[in-house]
């Protein structure tokens, strides 16, 4: 992805930013694997800070994140992938 393309996608979801700046994290449909590290760079350099990024199940969207922020452990990333499926999970 270059950065334009990059810019044209940004230019067309806005809230991503401010979702990033309040959860530390975002949650992306369909960005193609090819393009997944350059989109993942590009991310990085917009937020200032390393991001990580994986594909979670049920829904399959990725979820690009601080792994040092509060909340984007392992398993609080798949409780949250849940959640957003509309699955509840009883133990």
């Amino acid at each position: 992805m270059t950065q334009e393309e990059f810019d044209k996608f940004m230019a067309v979801h806005p809230g991503l930013i401010d979702q990033f700046h309040k959860d530390r994290r975002i949650w992306v449909s369909h960005i193609p694997s090819v393009q997944l590290r350059s989109f993942t760079d590009h991310l990085s350099k917009l937020f200032g800070c390393p991001l990580l990024s994986t594909q979670i199940e049920p829904e399959l969207e990725f979820v690009f994140y601080d792994p040092e922020a509060a909340g984007n452990s392992d398993n609080e990333l798949l409780d949250l992938s849940h959640e957003r499926a509309g699955d509840t999970v009883s133990l």
